[in-house]
């Protein structure tokens, strides 16, 4: 409405302004012709008013259109600022949480590295350590080696010397041997000595006194040799010097003449082999 009356007053201001400079220009020659021409110099103002007029309308409609479009993007536009400024500040929190941990995980790494390098100066120290112990293994391998080489050496000596040692054993078992089995014949012959002499003995008891100082030397030869007694003789022994004995008395009694008192080559010759075996035994002592 105050639009309205302000376009109002600047028309009439415009017409008494149009009057008076039309009066001035156009003289009219009677009153009702310049009532004539203001008639229709209103009705064309009227018409421009009403063009004037509804060009306000629309222009009021246009405005509030334009005014509720305006609010409604105003609005929008202070939802958007709230919901951007929510968003900001939660935006903010995130920043100052991730500044946090920024600075926790600036922290927990200067601690990490820290710690990493208190450990690598620890394997370090144990690098150098196993350095320095491998050096004195190295060492003691290459004296192992010297040790083992010289281990070998005398090990082929030992070897040789076994090897020596060796050959004299078998040939000191072979000699061993040899004479075990030396001495083994010599106990046969012993045996068979001691034997010899109890038949001897047997024999010389069922001679006749005539060849007593023959056959003394071959007594004496006996004695010295040391015999066991009749007892230690095998069963063996004892049934043969029986058996003799047995035949020589038979003789003796069937054949009472001198000559059976000689005695026989059987006798002779078994007198001639014990005085062989007792040569013998007295060699192989």
């Amino acid at each position: 409405m105050s639009a309205q009356v302000g376009v109002e007053t600047t028309l009439d201001s415009s017409d008494s302004s149009l009057s008076q400079t039309e009066r001035a220009q156009f003289p009219f020659a009677s009153v009702a012709e310049e009532l004539e021409y203001y008639k229709s110099y209103a009705k064309k103002v009227e018409e421009e008013l009403e063009e004037s007029q509804y060009a306000l309308e629309e222009f009021q409609q246009s405005s509030r259109e334009l005014e509720e479009e305006l609010e409604k993007e105003v609005e929008s536009t202070e939802r958007r600022y709230n919901e951007i400024r929510i968003r900001n500040e939660a935006m903010r929190q995130e920043v100052q949480e991730w500044k946090e941990k920024y600075q926790q995980a600036i922290k927990e790494s200067n601690a990490n590295i820290s710690q990493l390098t208190r450990q690598l100066d620890a394997l370090k120290q144990q690098t150098e350590m196993f350095v320095k112990k491998e050096r004195a293994l190295e060492q003691d391998n290459d004296d192992l080696e010297r040790t083992e080489r010289a281990t070998k050496w005398s090990l082929q000596e030992l070897e040789l010397k076994y090897n020596a040692t060796l050959e004299k054993t078998v040939i000191l078992e072979n000699e061993v041997s040899a004479k075990t089995a030396l001495v083994d014949q010599v106990q046969r012959l012993k045996d068979e000595l001691r034997d010899a002499n109890v038949e001897l003995a047997v024999i010389k008891a069922n001679q006749t006194p005539k060849i007593s100082v023959s056959s003394g030397s071959l007594n004496s030869d006996a004695e010295s040799t040391p015999i066991g007694s009749t007892n230690e003789a095998m069963p063996s022994l004892r049934a043969r010097l029986a058996k003799n004995a047995t035949l020589q008395q038979r003789t003796t009694s069937k054949d009472p003449s001198p000559t059976a008192n000689i005695p026989t080559s059987e006798a002779v010759s078994t007198q001639n082999s014990v005085k062989a075996v007792q040569d013998m035994v007295g060699r192989v002592k």
